[in-house]
């Protein structure tokens, strides 16, 4: 599978590194060392996933997400920092990118969980941009769901489409919260552990993606309802083992 990935990165060393080490894994890189430029080209161009440090030149990291999440919402995110606080990593996750990895790092490393990202994508059915030649037809993403399309009250969730509306409004939702509500809607009714949501969502369980989750449930929760709030709604908490979709 060839994959085409936009690193915004200032340091040109860790960016050959990178190229070099893709070179041999079916991974094209393109690279932009300056954060308005980069946010630019990730805007205009076709990638399948973007790899953003934090700490950049006339425009970081989290401020590129911040401005790239409502136009290309299925666009794989993963940060590069070398911050180890929480807050940035919390703040990073909850602007929309999917994933973070902190420096100094392997470059395989972080080649392998782009590749697992896109895969992981693909396999749900998520749309991501596919560069592909002019005469190819593209077909449509098949269902991620045996049941595509789920009604709550007033609100209906389309997982042909990839829409959410209520009434006539249209709702917007990031990759993340897509992933949650397919954790859930897979099994409408049935109690689904923390453990298994984070490992569905993120790819693998890591304690420091508990309180992400937390934070996760409350803002879908808000857009479905209006209200973060832990009350009798379209997801109910099962204590001491994690959510469940009210049906």
């Amino acid at each position: 599978m060839g994959v085409r990935v936009l690193i915004v990165e200032d340091d040109t060393d860790l960016i050959a590194l990178f190229e070099s080490v893709a070179k041999n894994l079916s991974i094209e890189v393109s690279s932009e060392s300056d954060g308005a430029r980069g946010l630019d080209r990730a805007l205009t161009e076709d990638f399948q996933a973007v790899v953003l440090d934090i700490s950049l030149p006339s425009m970081n990291g989290l401020d590129i997400c911040k401005a790239l999440r409502p136009q290309k919402p299925n666009l794989p995110i993963i940060f590069l920092t070398s911050l180890r606080e929480e807050s940035d990593v919390v703040l990073g996750l909850e602007l929309g990118a999917d994933d973070y990895i902190v420096k100094p790092f392997r470059p395989r490393e972080l080649l392998a969980r782009i590749r697992s990202l896109v895969a992981r994508y693909e396999r749900l059915g998520i749309p991501i941009p596919s560069p592909a030649p002019a005469h190819t037809v593209k077909e449509a993403p098949a269902p991620i769901s045996p049941s595509s399309i789920y009604t709550y009250k007033d609100i209906v969730i389309d997982f042909d489409r990839y829409t959410v509306s209520q009434s006539e409004r249209q709702l917007n939702f990031s990759t993340q919260e897509w992933l949650l509500l397919q954790a859930l809607l897979d099994r409408p009714g049935q109690a689904v552990g923390r453990d298994a949501i984070i490992e569905f969502v993120w790819g693998e369980y890591l304690p420091e993606y508990e309180q992400l989750l937390t934070r996760l449930v409350w803002r879908v929760r808000e857009k479905l309802e209006g209200s973060g709030s832990d009350e009798a709604g379209c997801i109910l908490t099962v204590r001491g083992l994690g959510y469940r979709w009210n049906a």
